[in-house]
């Protein structure tokens, strides 16, 4: 052998090794981190109930209270089918409703598919529109429509407490858990 074969020859081996470190060095750079038991990782726990809870439960908890409140106070009180603005009512209470579900499942879909804090702070604004302030529109437009001895909504402050509380429960876990906050940074 030549004198530059073998010089070449031997870069060649020290390149190699050199590359051979250095890919062993941008494995140990690429592998994720360990999960930390403190933080757990990704979607599971509480965080999927709300999710479910966003996309599928109340949609159609929504039209199918709609639909029952409706038909038992026109059963009950058969008078509210003469009143003016029953249908004006009517028609607000199901308005109110799909928006509900529509937010919903708008909600539930970005907690599931954005993972930034941004989409989680969307859908606490998003729970509070979907449960008391829908009620709370529901009271007023009955109140405003029917008059307040007529409205058969006119007396849904403990439903207003529970859907409050509901919000307020599902905005402290969103916001304070470690899962919520290891996903949604």
């Amino acid at each position: 052998m030549t004198d530059t074969s073998k010089e070449t020859t031997e870069e060649l081996i020290e390149q190699k090794s050199s590359k051979e470190t250095g890919d062993e060095t941008q494995d140990e750079q690429a592998k994720p981190p360990a999960e930390d038991e403190d933080h757990p990782q990704g979607l599971g726990g509480w965080l999927i109930v709300v999710i479910i809870t966003l996309v599928f439960a109340h949609p159609l908890f929504a039209f199918f209270t709609t639909y029952g409140v409706l038909h038992f106070a026109e059963t009950d009180n058969p008078a509210l089918l003469s009143l003016d603005g029953w249908a004006t009512l009517k028609i607000i209470c199901w308005a109110i409703a799909a928006v509900c579900a529509l937010c919903s499942i708008i909600a539930g879909f970005c907690l599931y598919r954005i993972r930034t804090r941004r989409s989680a702070k969307f859908v606490v604004v998003a729970i509070w529109l979907i449960f008391p302030l829908s009620k709370l529109c529901i009271m007023l437009a009955s109140i405003h429509t029917l008059g307040a001895s007529d409205s058969p909504f006119s007396e849904m402050s403990g439903d207003l407490t529970g859907d409050v509380i509901i919000a307020s429960l599902f905005t402290f876990y969103l916001m304070h858990s470690k899962r919520a906050r290891s996903i949604y940074q």
